[in-house]
């Protein structure tokens, strides 16, 4: 079994195509729309 040192170098977040939707009743506001980016172990990121 792998050490988690090891795996936390090894791996990081992907993120293809994010949305994101406001909705109130019929109203519909789009915030994101296909957003990619990928967070590398030790980043940080806010959107």
């Amino acid at each position: 079994m792998e050490d988690l040192e090891q795996i936390a170098e090894e791996n990081k977040l992907v993120v293809r195509d994010l949305m994101k939707v406001y909705r109130r009743g019929r109203k519909e506001v789009i915030a994101l729309r296909g957003m990619d980016f990928e967070v590398d172990h030790g980043e940080f990121i806010s959107i």
